[in-house]
């Protein structure tokens, strides 16, 4: 396992200054998934800011559980006579609900490497819904969380 430091000059930083040691081989899907992670909550602020024109009981909020709720509570009456269209909708939900807690623990969360038996691991810990949350991550599942979130994103960008 090659653990790589910060890669800035720390010569030009005022001192002390603080860097995440990290395995190189995760770092880019690492970076990748925070950035379209980024880009799937602008365009999901969009659709949302969509429905709310409809609806005017929504009221926006920070909360990314409260938004995925209230556009659950949307395409369910906006789709109420397309049941096939209701169903996409839906597994995307579960999708975006499932993904925004591995999200947050790569961008938010406490990281970590051990070497396991199938190689590096990845650790994350920490807080989803205020209960203690860790995971662990092999270099192929980090790869694969990356596809997940691609797989997200081409159907939210696709959709609307």
């Amino acid at each position: 396992m090659e653990i790589i430091s910060p890669t800035y000059d720390r010569t030009r930083c005022k001192s002390p200054v603080f860097g995440v040691p990290i395995d190189a081989k995760f770092a880019p899907h690492i970076g990748q998934c925070i950035l379209l992670w980024a880009r799937i909550d602008d365009k999901f602020n969009i659709v949302l800011e969509r429905l709310i024109r409809y609806d005017t009981t929504i009221v926006y909020n920070r909360s990314f559980d409260k938004r995925l709720k209230a556009f659950k509570k949307n395409c369910q009456i906006c789709l109420e006579q397309h049941k096939e269209l209701e169903q996409l909708f839906n597994v995307l939900s579960d999708d975006l609900q499932r993904a925004v807690i591995s999200r947050n623990l790569l961008a938010h969360g406490d990281l970590s490497f051990f070497m396991g038996g199938d190689g590096p691991l990845l650790m994350l810990r920490g807080e989803y819904k205020h209960k203690a949350i860790e995971r662990s991550f092999t270099y192929a599942e980090i790869e694969q969380l990356f596809f997940d979130f691609s797989h997200i994103a081409g159907r939210l960008f696709n959709s609307f």
